[in-house]
């Protein structure tokens, strides 16, 4: 039981959950049961991993404990499904050697061809734990573990709830989701009815102790932080606490993933121990020297902590939603603050925003130019117009940009892309018989186009499926990157201040 106290401290949010199962799966375990985690079904997954870990120790003479971890996003095919599960469960490791050929129980045997044929290779798989025990009274049990279970096949997941009693075998398959239950089981009750379980939301405490394991030592190379190096190790692990402690004060209001804080608080960390640096070579006698080492003072933790307050909220509008990503190295302290895009997305980004803040019947209005380079003057307006005018009482008409992105054809955005292109592409030729516009067509329907608004969407800048987006980007990223390519935003988005 040391093993199972240790794994429940090192997750204090699962602690009940990981009691609760090992209480099961050791006396009683029902045939089916289902996890909701809809706070962080990574770390849940992790603990169950661990937990299967131990309790396979745990075999004796007279039960054998086998079991089977799989990601049902990585099993995307059922081939990939059934092998993964026979494996798993017999403890076999494709090699070279053999020619990475999966188990089987009798050379030439193949359990990935039907269902049923996986059916018979779980007996097999039983069968032959059981012949290694050289006892026929033993008691095998073998556990499934499906994580991310709302992404399994539709036509599998009624066979995987009644794997059991498909087998006739002593088998429990627990699937893991952020979703319940009610959402994610077949129709018209095809499946059983699961043993519920549920996992409470992270307290501060075992969010505190997840931050905690993600720091780690750090000692910049710069000769100008070389402070850093004399001041003792104690002195450096008193701050990870009020480090801690700080950034869960500002970013857990708005972040409750722990995977999420604990990416913040590792790539903050350098940049702490930075500031850290600069204040005590600032100060000259903030720090005491004791047998050739530097302890932190009270005075300068406060300092320190003062001064670094204000960057655990950039880097949360920052970093949280991916407009920027982690310094490549650790041992930068500067937090990303710009847009790290090509010329072709950029242009991409700000024909999104327009496409998601102007209404369609204001393209022509408001971004058309005609041949020779003309401009059409767009309708003056202000922020607020009524659309009753000379009426006390009437409507008052807000600006889309206030009211949130809209979504919009992937055709649209094109059309608008190509514009910007004519105007402000000076590099645009076509050679000596076409024009800007035929070249701006050209560049267009280029097939790295469609490349880069796949790259956007991944990082979370377009939200949407093929061929209808919408924009993710507030203004003021838009402003910088259009000032990046020298496209007035203001003039084009309708409505503007």
């Amino acid at each position: 039981m040391a093993d199972l106290a240790t794994l429940s401290s090192s997750y204090p949010s699962q602690g009940t959950l990981i009691a609760t199962l090992h209480a099961l799966l050791t006396a009683t375990p029902p045939s089916f049961m289902h996890i909701t985690d809809a706070h962080c079904s990574r770390l849940t997954s992790c603990a169950l991993k661990r937990l299967l870990d131990v309790i396979a120790l745990e075999s004796d003479h007279k039960t054998v404990y086998a079991s089977a971890s799989i990601s049902a996003v990585a099993a995307f095919t059922p081939r990939i499904l059934f092998d993964s599960i026979l494996n798993a469960l017999a403890r076999h490791s494709p090699t070279w050697d053999d020619g990475c050929a999966n188990w089987s129980c009798t050379d030439g045997a193949r359990y990935n061809e039907s269902l049923d044929s996986f059916i018979w290779g779980i007996k097999d798989v039983h069968d032959y734990l059981r012949r290694n025990r050289n006892d026929a009274a033993v008691e095998v049990r073998m556990v499934l573990l499906v994580e991310r279970a709302e992404r399994l096949l539709p036509e599998l997941m009624v066979a995987l709830t009644r794997l059991a009693e498909l087998t006739q075998t002593p088998l429990t398959t627990i699937f893991t989701s952020s979703l319940p239950w009610y959402d994610i089981k077949p129709p018209l009750g095809a499946a059983p009815d699961p043993y519920h379980l549920y996992v409470d939301p992270p307290n501060q405490k075992s969010t505190l102790q997840n931050l905690s394991t993600s720091l780690t030592e750090y000692l910049p190379s710069g000769s100008h932080y070389s402070i850093l190096t004399r001041i003792s190790k104690e002195s450096i692990q008193s701050l990870q606490a009020p480090y801690i402690s700080a950034l869960h004060s500002v970013c857990g209001h708005f972040v409750s993933d722990p995977d999420e804080l604990t990416y913040l608080s590792a790539t903050l960390w350098p940049a702490f121990l930075d500031e850290l640096a600069r204040l005590a070579t600032e100060g000259g006698v903030d720090y005491e020297e004791e047998e050739g080492e530097l302890d932190i003072t009270d005075e300068l933790k406060l300092r320190l902590l003062k001064a670094f307050s204000p960057k655990f909220r950039e880097a949360l509008d920052v970093l949280y939603p991916r407009l920027g990503s982690a310094p490549a190295s650790s041992l930068s302290s500067q937090v990303p603050s710009r847009l790290n895009l090509t010329r072709t997305e950029k242009y991409i980004l700000i024909a999104s925003y327009l496409a998601s803040t102007n209404p369609t019947k204001s393209d022509m209005r408001m971004l058309y130019r005609g041949s020779e380079g003309g401009r059409r003057k767009r309708r003056k307006s202000s922020v607020l117009t009524s659309s009753r005018k000379g009426k006390d009482g009437a409507a008052i008409k807000v600006p889309q940009r206030l009211l949130g992105p809209t979504a919009f054809p992937l055709d649209r955005m094109m059309a608008i892309l190509g514009n910007l292109m004519v105007e402000h592409e000076e590099d645009l030729d076509f050679g000596n018989e076409g024009t800007r516009e035929r070249a701006a067509e050209v560049e267009v329907g280029r097939a790295g186009l469609l490349g880069a608004i796949t790259t956007l969407t991944q990082a979370h800048l377009l939200t949407g499926t093929w061929p209808t987006y919408k924009c993710a980007v507030g203004y003021e990223a838009v402003l910088e990157v259009a000032r990046d390519v020298g496209v007035s935003l203001g003039e084009r988005i309708w409505e503007a201040p």
